[in-house]
């Protein structure tokens, strides 16, 4: 019986098909474990709040919160909190966000017992773009306006 010996191009071709195997391997494992719970850096603040809201288990454990390697807010009933629990001094911050119609992003820094700052980007012309300080209760305490940072519904 004669058997057929290997070629480069035949080698070639397997070393390609298992690296895209490697690749599609380790993104469905990755995918499958890209959860709140699995970032312990992260929590929620609906598993924060004193009477739980619905989806507040549910949204550390499933990967709705971040669906496609992104982060969507508007999962489980909208209106989530992520916040980061290790303390750093931020320089500046960049990010690409989507604002759908009629919605808004609130970014919260310097959030301590008393109070919080925040800038909110908005797409609603009833809460428009602002910078703002506010105290424990949400109440603000100051505000300033960002009427030249009109934004539209789309990625920014």
């Amino acid at each position: 019986m004669h058997s057929r010996r290997l070629t480069w191009f035949d080698l070639g071709w397997n070393a390609i098909v298992l690296t895209l195997l490697a690749i599609l391997s380790t993104e469905v494992i990755l995918y499958s474990r890209n959860t709140l719970s699995n970032h312990p850096q992260w929590a929620t603040g609906k598993a924060l709040m004193a009477n739980e809201v619905m989806g507040a288990a549910w949204s550390r454990r499933t990967r709705n919160l971040l669906r496609r390697n992104r982060l969507n807010l508007h999962a489980w009933h909208g209106f989530n909190e992520i916040l980061l629990t290790d303390v750093f001094e931020p320089g500046s911050m960049q990010f690409d966000f989507f604002l759908e119609e009629n919605s808004y992003l609130s970014v919260v820094f310097n959030k301590n017992e008393d109070s919080f700052s925040g800038i909110r980007l908005s797409a609603n012309s009833r809460f428009p773009s602002a910078f703002f300080r506010a105290d424990a209760t949400g109440e603000f305490r100051e505000k300033q306006s960002l009427a030249d940072l009109t934004l539209e519904p789309a990625w920014h």
